[in-house]
C-alpha cells in the first residue's frame, strides 16, 4: 500500500508509480460502489475520483447495477459503456423495472455498483 503527498491510497506494486498530485491509476479491477442522482433522460455521473483512480476508459464495457435507495426494489444490472464526460445512459427497460409505480425516478438517489466484465 502506498501513498504520496496528495493523499492517495492505493496497492501500487512500488512509490515510483505515484508521483506528485496525480491519483494511483488502477485498472478496474474489484467492485466500487457509489451514490449519486439520477438526471433527465436516464443518466447517472461517474464522480471523477471514481473515473480518475480506476482510469476507466469510454471502450471498456463495465456491468453496472443500480438500485433505488428510497424504494424497497431488487437490483437490477446491466452492461455499458462510459460516455467522455462520466456519464452512464441507464436503459429504458431497466427503468421501467425500477420505478414500479413512480411516473418518473428523475431526482432519485440511485446506488450504482461498477464491476469489471
Amino acid at each position: 500500500m502506498c501513498r504520496d503527498v496528495s493523499g492517495c491510497v492505493g496497492m501500487c506494486r512500488d512509490v515510483s508509480q505515484c508521483g506528485g498530485n496525480e491519483w494511483c491509476k488502477l485498472p478496474l479491477d474489484q467492485r466500487v460502489v457509489f451514490k449519486t442522482i439520477l438526471r433527465k433522460k436516464n443518466q447517472l455521473q461517474v464522480p471523477n475520483l471514481v473515473r480518475r483512480q480506476f482510469k476507466l476508459e469510454t471502450s471498456e464495457v463495465l456491468r453496472v447495477t443500480v438500485s433505488v435507495t428510497t424504494l424497497l426494489r431488487a437490483r437490477e444490472s446491466f452492461l455499458t459503456r462510459m460516455h467522455k464526460d462520466g456519464r452512464i445512459v441507464i436503459p429504458y427497460s431497466t427503468i421501467a423495472l425500477l420505478k414500479h409505480d413512480k411516473s418518473s425516478l428523475d431526482g432519485y438517489i440511485i446506488e450504482v455498483t461498477l464491476e469489471p466484465t
